[in-house]
């Protein structure tokens, strides 16, 4: 088998494939209570975070030293960005 890893100039970086579950299935609940990485899907957790935009962050923010960073695709997306996964 093949070794996972991010290549890392002339480093390849080991790393893991991390499972995807629901957050309400009993895999992840399985996975959570040992304390192990999971992707938890279908939370709504982010849901408010659709409607962040610059002028929305420049009114809401509030006073302080920020970094926002704005996607260069077209589309709004980041590179990790998967429609199909995330939504």
């Amino acid at each position: 088998a093949k070794e996972q890893g991010l290549q890392c100039g002339s480093y390849l970086v080991p790393t893991i494939p991390i499972p995807r579950h629901p957050v309400t299935s009993q895999e992840a609940q399985e996975l959570l209570s040992s304390n192990s990485p999971v992707v938890l899907t279908g939370s709504g957790f982010c849901e408010s975070a659709t409607k962040w935009n610059l002028e929305y962050l420049n009114d809401n923010i509030g006073d302080g030293k920020f970094t926002v960073y704005r996607s260069r695709d077209p589309n709004g997306t980041f590179r990790f960005h998967n429609k199909d996964k995330n939504w």
